[in-house]
């Protein structure tokens, strides 16, 4: 491991350190002043949170289309999925195999919140 490599390690530690020293020290001084605790939930709702939101949708909108490039790349370089071998096709199985229990278990979560929503409309009509 070169030097800057554990320059940065290090200095990502110690940022991990004091970000949680200062979360335990609001903590600590809301237990006594209880404002304290309301202005950081405020600040962290209204000021922190949009700046991760436009943080992690910035990383998304990077991140997702080198995913689908490189795997798209990936199935170009081979020509044939033969060549993928037997491991692919049961990677291939199991994966459908997944995709069609999470529909499955979507759909009827799905259609039973359509039911329960039927049912308590019904009951809110009638205690009108």
């Amino acid at each position: 491991m070169s030097e800057t490599d554990s320059r940065l390690a290090n200095r990502i530690l110690i940022g991990l350190l004091v970000g949680a020293a200062a979360g335990a020290a609001t903590l600590i001084v809301g237990a006594f002043a209880p404002g304290v605790l309301t202005a950081a939930r405020w600040l962290a709702t209204n000021v922190f949170d949009p700046f991760g939101q436009v943080f992690l949708r910035l990383l998304f909108f990077v991140v997702m289309p080198l995913v689908f490039a490189s795997l798209a790349s990936g199935v170009v370089q081979l020509g044939h999925l033969s060549r993928l071998g037997p491991l692919a096709g049961r990677t291939f199985l199991v994966d459908d195999d997944r995709r069609r229990a999470n529909a499955v278990v979507l759909s009827e979560s799905f259609w039973r919140s359509q039911k329960t929503s039927a049912r308590w409309n019904q009951n809110a009509g009638g205690i009108r």
